[in-house]
């Protein structure tokens, strides 16, 4: 009897053990786990979005530092990509000067005087046509 009693309780504290072990374990997720597992950040997120007291937890808030962080990091790589004239790739453009109507009169007032680049003049006429 005190041994299948015994048994019981081995059972008890091992589920126990295995519960809290496991909820630890699901603790220690750091930002970096997340940012390298998306999927499971989401997941976390749904479940910390949609319960208030998971809202509360830590794994909650470095899943969310981890989507914030990803977010930041697919913006900056986004803005990498996209190619920003040089003012001389501007100023040689004839679209420059449809959009700005008054650099493309002061580009013609210096062409009239001699004082701006063939190329900027050729831009800046080729705009009014």
């Amino acid at each position: 009897m005190v041994n299948r009693h015994m048994r019981t309780a081995t059972a008890v504290v091992l589920a126990l053990t295995a519960c809290c072990a496991s909820a630890e374990a699901q603790s220690r997720r750091t930002v970096s786990y997340f940012l390298a597992n998306p999927a499971e950040r989401d997941t976390v997120l749904r479940e910390c979005r949609n319960d208030e007291r998971a809202a509360r937890m830590p794994e909650c808030a470095n899943a969310q530092r981890a989507a914030d962080q990803a977010a930041r990091d697919a913006y900056l790589r986004e803005q990498r990509q996209q190619h920003t004239p040089t003012p001389n790739e501007l100023l040689t453009s004839r679209q420059y000067y449809v959009d700005n109507p008054i650099a493309r009169a002061v580009v013609l007032e210096q062409c009239s005087r001699g004082a701006a680049r063939l190329s900027d003049c050729e831009a800046a006429r080729a705009a009014g046509r």
